[in-house]
């Protein structure tokens, strides 16, 4: 580029510029640097017109360096040169004029412009904020159904991570946290307009959805404002442009049609399928269907009409033509769909044509074969069958087919005898069809007369090939002819093989036949092996082998049944028959068993055997098969003894004098024993056999016969699970077992009450226990032990105890044991119960509810009935005119009857609807005079169908949202009567010929038997056929449906006792039995299917049930049993009773299936027993398809009268408040008795069950008496098999002493206390004596008495109920905590008791208040009010700003009757407690502190400090860590710890007694933190270790007992070993946490060489020497300072410098420059104090300054005030007292001096109305100021620090709501994430409620979705959570309810890390309404 300008002659006193040959060089390169600013200038322009480029800073600075680069370039070759303009001298003259004329302003613009310039470039040197992209997934077609789902619109935002460094702290979330998951109304602008819904789906991602179906290809622009986003999030762009998918057209199928049921009919037939909605217009405009046609010799094109329809989307388009013309010869139709085709709604269309021919066939080409297979197909009789399918083109009728169809087998060899294949049909000749045989084609039926698809079985040899020949000629129903012959070569299948040994089981009766029987099919001969066992080897088969013994599985490879029998071989020729055929056969066991010498156990494997080549093939069965006459039960008793039974399977006589061994694993014996008469062998306890001797078997020897049992094997277990077996176990100690009833006086309990807890400790025969050792234990509700007492036991067995909780308890359910101290000192629980402690108000109403209609066994049948509901006050009157809701609830529900459990029914109505869960709110209404109250209930607006309807009803109390509740529930169904059926087996497999039944019973809605005879029993043959079924397109198809057929119709009567159904199994098939009422109704329906041979393989399809019923249900001992025994066959049985053991026995034989049988009660057992029968079918049975076995149980009851105490109680009906309750009682013989009355209100609340101990002592006792046998392996005689089968058969609460829990609220209400009464354990004999409770005068209400009477022979207890009331009852409903500002309704209630008052007695009622609350309605009202009667007064309340415990006493007067209550709640600011520094440095000394915070005067502190020490920075921190409000492990010995530093100091920190104390209370709180590995749990209840938290403790410790405090021995040496398993690095931890156990281990006096080699390679394994100068040196140095190794400690010390440890990646949540520094200066003052005098001035600056940020957490406060208490006691000793003065100024104005002390460094208090502070103190002086207590004003605003927090209150719909009505439920969803793009761990959540919000404590919970709190705590105004919170957003829930009405704050919620104090958050406050209730 040049630039000329004209030359003149300058003017002298003018710059002559061409003098200087420098600056046209200078300006040309300044005009280089000018140009391609000016290009990076546009460039930007430019990417930011495209909207979607993002240019980075780094971007512009590329470009501007290459465009600066290349103007240059041109400028050194002269391309740009420049030449002096004249005005560029005029102005350069006048810069220069002008600065020698005024050079200060000159230089002044100069340096201002400079400072611009490099405060640019310094802007751009900072990092600069990550911006966000927006990406989308672009919306994909909407899917096709019956109703149309758009897909939605998802639009992402991700940070754009060009440039940036660090992309771990890059926050993936946007969303605004209020708006995650919620529809936003506002802030998104679609252009063109969009009707649908937008939300934040997930904090990242938008998500639209549209109203209606997109649009096809149409494009959208999306503007986003910034209100939807997070306040830090910066977008690229604020639009984005989205395109919807195109619309597409495509041709799914074009094809020439027949229609089937119109001869003739042809025609083409197309579908479409589009992606949007289609214009048909456009179709029907742009579609053209052609044919060629040849007419004359000459070719036209025909074109056709056609018809459009479609579906109701019009997403498929159906074309069909008009007839169209067949010809002689074949010709094409075309399909021409031109382009144009547009949507229903959009821009876009198709823009190709669709083009097709389909083929339209002439009169002799369309009909042809299809396809011929030839498949194996079993027919009904289960044989294999070779079948023909053909499939036409067209319909034809079979006859037609038979008559042109022919099969031939053709031959295998040609004449010379050579092997002949036929490779095609052509080679098939006249001649070799004359060689081939003929095959008869055997037609299949079919549905139709005409079809495609024909099948025909025929006999032909497997393997071969079949000729098959169609002629032509034939005609199809079209008209179309197949003009050529078809024919083709199939190849025929080959038969399947069957190889199976016949029936289940393992044993054949010695005195049998020996013959084990085979069903076999194409298989000529069988291969068997037989593998005889001998007698010393059965150790080894049972040692070796799992699973059943009938066909064990060994357990190593090299270990089998080869290795123990001798196997010999046997072939079993079998008879020639067809493949298809089944064969049965035999092996005669007999010759081998002889030679067996007793025992005849064999292996047997048969398989298939080809006998021309010798080889085996195919399937396989094996089976081990025992021949024996000797069948056993083993009967195993719960103190590990045996029980064994032997009977004879021949006879089923007992077998007496036989021997039973025990056998070891090693073969030997271990024990015996014979059986006696009865054949009955008893063996003690064998368990204690271990090793060589551990049992494996049961061997049984006669002198001739020999069989075994394995000792312990799963699957010879009788299984009772069908039996009513549960209840208690005695465990192995039978029935001497000692046994505890644990129980408390109510079972709910607030914090700070008394719980009053006994025990009565019995053996299970009540014999004496004497004086044994027991210990209590109580565990709160995290697990930590509250309460541990060792006691001993009374001689009646009855102990009472008392534990008095905290007002700092948790909350929750506490666990009490009862435990039995064993000699080695190990222990056996005896009893448990537990307790809850909560925050309660007793109820003082009771409500129940019931049905007008109901039926206790069955069903309601009436479609309208009533929901009946009683209210009551607990004071005795009706609750009158109280709001009562309810919900009605109906699930979907079959019937099910305990006493027809067998039976199946079927509901008539609800068979194939689809009836649904509905749930249903009722018409709110009041209680009546009575108290009572109806609901309508009406079913007739629901579908007919059975239903579980579930009626739940609360009554409210009056004007209050506290509420009762009650339910109700019971099955509705509009059946009247119900028949069921049973079954006698398998409905699914039932054999030809064989008789099967089924019995029918008919029910009433009370489930009785009742006769029916308006029945038809049908019976149905149910067939799966072809049929058409027209299609979308109205074409018509071939599909399989089932079809039914009717076969009979009877009249069918069903008598009261049932009715038997004989089925028919005469034809096989699939059957349906169907019962039908005289209305046409399906009452039964039941299916079954009918096999088309015998049971040819045994198979088990009839149950072996057993039906046992006993004559009575309880017996006293001698009483004899008498049991009705039905079995399915004949045969014998064993009887016994059971509990623990075998008691008694008896042997039995039945020659018919029913008998009656019995066996006497032996003396000895108390509570139940069992009979147990076992029965075992005769060998001559022919019911040989059900399980040989068959057994039941039935429990029965034995008498318990001789355990109840006969004892009297009696209480008066009435007592008056304030009077004395008197219980007189006195038992007949000496007895222990424990007197309680509480408020029945109380046990309602808890919903409390009076004890009933002997319930406990003789509770129903589970069976536990296991049963093994053999005897279901018995397998049938072998002839009756063959002729059978043939025919086919058949948590410390000591913390809190010193201070209250910090999330406790501290102005907690006065409660009253409870209505509770615990006599202590008394005296009783036949004398009558008294005891006395005296009534609280405020109380009004009922008490129920209980009482306990304890002594040897029994337990006893009674319970009656005694009505308190005064004249009046007042019954204040009043809130537990409100805040200032609050305004809320009370409610009183007042009931009128004065007797004889009559009606309309006038009551004046007076309010009185405390100084923190004002009525501001009427205070003294007066009402009349009837004789038992009652009314309500509404009081409106205001709470001032003055908190604390607040009340308000109610008097009603009338005459001489006063009444008086009075209610109390807590006043408490709607804020959290919070302590707040200031702190510094003043090198003057002189410092003026505005105090920022106004706090209630309350438990407020505020401290000034200031010195030259450091130390004046410790009482700060010391008043942070005592104020700090959450209490894990870390951080409660953090708060302690200081404390050792000033444990002798005589009044800082309290004396030197309460410092003590509060060591002591945190030795007891860690040790119940203790884990059994020593180390510590860093929550109470946690199950896993805080590997810091347990140094940490320890070093605490360590420094404790160095100071003289007594440490367990226990909690020492088990926590060192923890440490000890740190320091050695078996546990996964840091080096840092290695190093700080080593010195730990080091300073208890271990040796540690070896811990600190390993130690430093670890260290220096990374070649890194970073770790130098972190702490872990400083630790590594101190331990090797005291091993004596001092150089290299000196250099371990010397490498960590003060201030310099900066964050590595391993540092966790206890690491931190303040703590790192403070452990430092800790260690050198105690392992190099010289090196600690050394110190600079800088260096404590480097420690403190992190305090001056406000970078502290309690660890390292708790190091800082350490380490500054060593070094002021090291460097510091010889300080000057030092002259501080703070002077005050309040908030009026005036100034005062505050006093100052000097224990031990200079402070100052000062109150609540300081404005200001000034200091004046030494020069270079620390200061610190201290503020902790409770703000007077709520957060407007919400605050976010590195964290998140969002709280709403929810409807049930999911609606945010700032109302809600009184007594109504809502949701609480809060909302937590962090904001510094990383996990934050250590989060404590805490959420203030409003007033009147009480917290459903179930709904908290520890988990939600895939966060887990680390721990929560629950309080009566409060809910705080504990854990780790992400980028991503963690919701949590829980419910509260709304208990009275007014206008509350709102508090904020809080969220804030306990490590760093800079990550916090709340939410802003606000204001709640409550209307009350109508």
């Amino acid at each position: 580029m040049n630039t000329k300008t004209d030359s003149k002659e300058a003017n002298p006193k003018e710059v002559n510029l061409k003098q200087s040959k420098l600056a046209p060089k200078i300006a040309s390169l300044f005009m280089s640097i000018a140009f391609s600013a000016i290009g990076t200038g546009l460039f930007s322009l430019v990417a930011s017109l495209l909207g979607n480029v993002n240019v980075t800073e780094k971007t512009v600075g590329s470009v501007w360096v290459l465009l600066t680069t290349f103007f240059v370039i041109l400028n050194v070759f002269g391309v740009i040169t420049w030449h002096k303009p004249k005005w560029l001298i005029t102005a350069i003259n006048n810069v220069l004029r002008f600065a020698k004329e005024r050079k200060t302003a000159f230089f002044s613009a100069v340096l201002m412009l400079i400072l611009i310039i490099a405060g640019y470039c310094f802007f751009l040197s900072l990092p600069q904020p990550i911006s966000y992209k927006a990406t989308h997934s672009t919306p994909a077609v909407t899917t096709l159904s019956d109703v149309l789902n758009p897909e939605p619109l998802y639009i992402d935002f991700t940070p754009v991570l060009d440039d940036v460094e660090n992309t771990d702290a890059v926050s993936y979330s946007v969303a605004k946290l209020a708006l995650v998951g919620k529809v936003i109304p506002t802030g998104i602008k679609v252009t063109p307009e969009l009707i649908g819904q937008w939300s934040w789906n997930s904090e990242s991602q938008l998500k639209f959805i549209p109203k209606q179906d997109w649009s096809a290809g149409q494009e959208y622009k999306v503007r986003f404002d910034s209100s939807i986003f997070k306040s830090d999030i910066h977008l690229s762009n604020n639009e984005h442009v989205f395109k919807t998918p195109n619309f597409e057209l495509t041709l799914s199928s074009l094809a020439f049609y027949q229609d089937p049921n119109v001869k003739k009919s042809h025609k083409v037939v197309a579908t479409l399928k589009a992606t949007h909605p289609t214009d048909l217009s456009t179709i029907k405009n742009n579609l053209k269907l052609t044919q060629s046609l040849e007419q004359d010799g000459k070719n036209e094109l025909a074109q056709y009409k056609f018809d459009v329809t479609y579906d109701k989307h019009q997403r498929e388009i159906y074309i069909t033509s008009e007839q169209i013309r067949i010809q002689d010869t074949e010709s094409y139709l075309y399909f021409v769909l031109n382009n144009g085709v547009k949507p229903v709604m959009g821009p876009s269309q198709t823009t190709e044509e669709i083009k097709d021919a389909v083929l339209i066939p002439s009169v002799n080409s369309f009909f042809r074969v299809n396809t011929a297979n030839v498949l194996m197909v079993k027919n009904t009789q289960g044989e294999p069958e070779q079948t023909l399918v053909l499939d036409f083109t067209d319909d034809i009728s079979s006859q037609d087919v038979v008559s042109k169809t022919v099969a031939y087998v053709l031959p295998t060899k040609d004449s010379k005898g050579n092997y002949k294949y036929f490779g095609s049909p052509r080679d098939v000749t006249d001649a070799v069809l004359k060689q081939s045989q003929k095959v008869k084609l055997n037609e299949i039926p079919t549905a139709q007369d005409t079809t495609k698809l024909h099948s025909f079985t025929f006999d032909a040899p497997q393997n071969q090939q079949v000729y098959i020949a169609i002629d032509k000629g034939l005609k199809s129903t079209g008209e179309f002819t197949m003009v050529n012959k078809y024919d083709t070569i199939l190849d025929t299948q080959a038969y399947p093989t069957q190889v199976n040994i016949m029936s289940k089981g393992s044993i054949l009766s010695k005195n049998g036949d020996h013959k084990l029987s085979f069903l076999t099919r194409g298989v000529n001969a069988l291969h068997v092996k037989v593998g005889r066992v001998e007698a010393n080897q059965i150790n080894h088969l049972i040692s070796q082998t799992s699973g059943d013994i009938s066909n064990p599985e060994f357990n190593n490879y090299y270990f089998t049944e080869q290795n123990i029998s001798s196997i010999f071989t046997r072939q079993v020729n079998l008879k020639s028959e067809h493949p298809k055929k089944a064969v049965y056969s035999s092996i005669d066991l007999s010759s081998k068993y002889n030679e067996s010498l007793g025992l005849g156990l064999f292996f047997i494997n048969a398989q298939a055997l080809n006998t021309t080549d010798n080889y085996v093939y195919g399937p396989q069965e094996k089976r081990l098969i025992l021949i024996t006459d000797l069948g056993i039960l083993v009967k195993n008793n719960a103190d590990g003894s045996r029980d064994i039974f032997v009977q004879s399977i021949e006879t089923g006589k007992p077998v007496a004098k036989a021997k039973v061994s025990l056998l070891g694993k090693n073969g030997l014996v271990i024990l015996n024993a014979k059986t006696d008469s009865e054949g009955h062998a008893f063996f003690d306890n064998t368990t204690w056999f271990t090793d060589d001797q551990t049992p494996v078997a049961f061997v049984v020897e006669t002198k001739s016969d020999m069989s075994f049992i394995p000792y312990n094997r799963y699957a010879r277990m009788v299984n009772y699970s069908r039996f009513d077996t549960g209840g208690v176990s005695s465990g192995l100690s039978g029935s001497n077992k000692i046994d505890a009833f644990v129980f408390s006086d109510r079972g709910i309990y607030r914090p700070g009450d008394s719980v009053k807890l006994a025990t009565i400790v019995k053996q299970q025969n009540f014999a004496k226990l004497g004086d044994i050792p027991l210990e209590l234990i109580i565990t709160d509700p995290k697990g930590t032990t509250v309460y541990n007492k060792r006691v001993s036991l009374d001689k009646y067995g009855l102990l009472d105890f008392d534990f008095k909780t905290q007002n700092s308890a948790n909350t929750g359910t506490y666990y009490v044991s009862v435990q039995l101290i064993k000699n080695n000192n190990s222990r056996d629980q005896l009893g448990s119960t537990q307790f809850k402690v909560e925050e309660f108000v007793p109820d003082r109403l009771k409500i129940s509810s019931q049905f007008s209609q109901s039926s206790a066994k069955g069903w309601v049948n009436s479609s309208k009935f009533k929901a009946l509901v009683s209210l009551q006050n607990l004071f005795g009157t009706p609750a009158q005119n109280r709001r009562v809701t309810a919900d009605l609830r109906l699930s979907p529900a079959g019937f099910y009857f305990n006493e027809y459990k067998d039976y199946v029914f079927s509901d008539p109505h609800s068979e194939g609807k689809n009836i649904r869960h509905s749930i249903e709110s009722l018409t709110e209404t009041k209680t009546n005079e009575q108290g009572k109250a109806e609901f309508d209930i009406d079913l007739t607006r629901y579908e007919a169908g059975t239903y579980q309807l579930n009626f739940a009803v609360q009554g409210y109390e009056e004007g209050g949202g506290k509420s009762v509740r009650a339910s109700s529930s019971v099955l509705v169904s509009p059946v009247e009567q119900l028949v069921g059926y049973k079954a006698d087996g398998d409905l699914s497999y039932i054999s030809k010929e064989s008789k099967r039944v089924i019995k029918f019973i008919n029910i009433n809605s009370e489930t009785e038997q009742v006769a029916r005879d308006d029945l038809s029993l049908n019976l149905i043959e149910q067939q799966y056929v072809s049929t058409l079924v027209q299609q979308n397109n109205g074409t018509y198809k071939y599909q399989s449906v089932r079809k039914n057929k009717q076969v009979s119709s009877n009249p069918f009567y069903i008598k009261q006792d049932g009715a038997n159904y004989e089925l028919p199994t005469a034809e096989p098939g699939d059957y349906l039995i169907e019962l039908v009422d005289g209305k046409g109704n399906t009452v039964s329906r039941v299916s079954f299917t009918i096999t088309g041979t015998g049971n040819l393989a045994g198979k088990l399809e009839k149950n072996a049930e057993l039906q046992v019923q006993l004559n009575k249900p309880d017996y006293k001992p001698g009483e004899t049993i008498e049991i009705s025994i039905v079995a399915p066959y004949v045969g014998s049985g064993l009887i016994t009773i059971e509990t623990n053991k075998v008691h008694a026995f008896k042997w039995f034989e039945s020659k018919t299936t029913s008998s009656i049988q019995t066996i006497t009660l032996p003396q000895g057992i108390e509570g139940n027993a069992y009979v147990n029968v076992s029965f075992v079918r005769s060998l001559e049975s022919k019911e040989i398809f059900t399980s040989p076995l068959s057994y039941a149980v039935k429990p029965f009851a034995i008498d318990r009268s001789k355990r109840a105490i006969d004892f009297d109680v009696n209480i008066p009906d009435k007592v008056k408040p304030g009077d004395d309750l008197v219980i007189s009682y006195s038992a007949k013989s000496p007895s222990r008795v424990l007197l309680f009355a509480v408020d029945e209100g109380i046990l309602q609340v808890a919903n409390y069950r009076t004890p009933k101990p002997l319930n406990h002592f003789l509770q129903k006792r589970a069976l536990e008496v296991s049963t093994m046998q053999i005897v279901d392996l018995i397998l049938p005689e072998f002839k009756l098999v063959q002729e059978l089968a043939a025919a086919g058969g058949g948590y410390a609460e000591s913390m809190a002493m010193n201070r209250k829990s910090k999330q406790l609220n501290p102005f907690s209400r006065k409660v009253q206390k409870p209505v509770a009464f615990w006599s202590g354990i008394l005296s009783a004999d036949a004398k009558t004596k008294k005891h006395t409770f005296t009534i609280p005068d405020t109380f009004a209400g009922q008490v129920r008495v209980i009482a306990i009477a304890v002594n040897d022979e029994g337990v006893g207890v009674k319970e009656s109920t005694t009505l308190v009331k005064g004249p009046f009852v007042l019954t204040p409903n009043v809130l537990t905590t409100a805040a200032p500002g609050d305004e809320f309704d009370i409610v009183l209630g007042i009931a009128n008791g004065v007797e004889d008052s009559g009606k309309q007695l006038p009551i004046t009622v007076e309010a009185l208040t405390s100084s923190n609350i004002e009525i501001i309605s009427d205070k003294k009202l007066t009402l009349n009010i009837d004789e038992k009667s009652e009314e309500t007064l509404t009081f409106r309340v205001k709470v001032l700003d003055k908190l604390g415990a607040a009340s308000i006493t109610f008097t009603a007067l009338s005459g001489d009757n006063v009444s008086q209550r009075t209610a109390t709640l807590s006043v408490r600011p709607a804020v959290a407690f919070v302590s707040s520094f200031e702190s510094g440095f003043s090198e003057s000394g002189k410092k003026e502190i505005a105090v920022s915070r106004q706090l209630y005067p309350n438990l407020s502190k505020n401290n000034i400090t200031a010195s030259q020490s450091p130390l004046a920075l410790v009482d700060g921190l010391i008043n942070y860590l005592d104020n700090f409000p959450h209490m894990c492990t870390e951080q409660v010995v953090s708060s302690v710890f200081p404390v050792l530093s000033y444990l002798e100091h005589p009044s800082y920190m309290g004396n030197v007694s309460y410092k003590h104390e509060r060591i002591n209370n945190l030795i007891d709180t860690l040790r119940q933190r203790q884990l059994p590995d020593g180390r510590f749990m860093l929550w109470p209840g946690n199950s896993s270790a805080s590997i810091y938290s347990s140094l940490y403790v320890m070093h605490f410790l360590l420094d404790a007992k160095e100071a003289g405090v007594a440490i367990p021995y226990d909690m020492w040496s088990s926590g060192f070993e923890g440490v000890r398993s740190i320091a050695s690095g078996s546990l996964e931890t840091n080096d840092r946490n290695r190093a700080y156990a080593i010195y730990l281990l080091t300073r208890q006096g271990e040796v540690t060489t070896n811990y600190l080699s390993d130690l430093e390679k670890s260290v220096n394994a990374s070649n890194s020497k970073v770790w130098q100068q972190d702490i872990t040196s400083a630790f590594m140095g101190a331990t090797y300072q005291l091993l004596r190794a001092s150089d290299k400690a000196q250099a371990l010390i010397n490498s960590y410098k003060i201030g310099q440890d900066t964050q590595h990646d391993n540092w966790g949540a206890y690491d931190s420059r303040l703590a790192h520094d403070g452990q430092y200066i800790y260690l050198l003052s105690k392992h190099f104090p010289a090196r600690l005098k050394q110190l600079t001035k800088d260096d404590l600056f480097n420690v403190v300054d992190p305090i001056f940020k406000g970078d502290y957490n309690t660890l390292s406060s708790a190091w800082s005030v350490l380490a500054m208490t060593a070094y002021s006691k090291v460097a510091l000793s010889q300080a000057q007292p030092e002259d501080v003065k703070i002077m005050a100024t309040t908030t009026m104005a005036e100034k005062k001096a505050l006093d100052v002390t000097y224990t031990p460094y200079p402070k100052a208090s000062f109150l609540n109305d300081v404005k200001t502070l000034d200091v004046l103190a030494p020069p270079r002086s620390f200061y610190m100021m201290s503020q902790a207590g409770f703000d007077t004003n709520v957060p407007q605003k919400s605050l976010s620090n590195g964290l998140e927090v969002v709280r709403e209150y929810q409807d049930d719909k999911g609606n945010v709501i700032t109302t809600a009505v009184q007594g109504q439920e809502l949701n609480v969803v809060l909302r937590v994430r962090s904001t510094t793009g990383k996990n934050i761990s250590d989060v404590a959540v805490i959420d203030l409620l409003p007033g009147g919000f009480e917290v459903l404590r179930d709904s908290v919970r520890n988990s939600y979705n895939r966060w887990t709190s680390d721990y929560k705590d629950t309080r009566e105004d409060r809910v705080i959570l504990y854990g780790s919170f992400g980028d991503s957003m963690t919701e949590l829930t829980y419910k509260v309810k709304v208990t009275a009405s007014g206008s509350f704050v709102v508090p904020s919620a809080y969220a804030e890390s306990m490590y760093d104090l800079s990550i916090k958050a709340h939410s802003k406050s606000g204001r709640f309404d409550v209307t009350a209730a109508k």
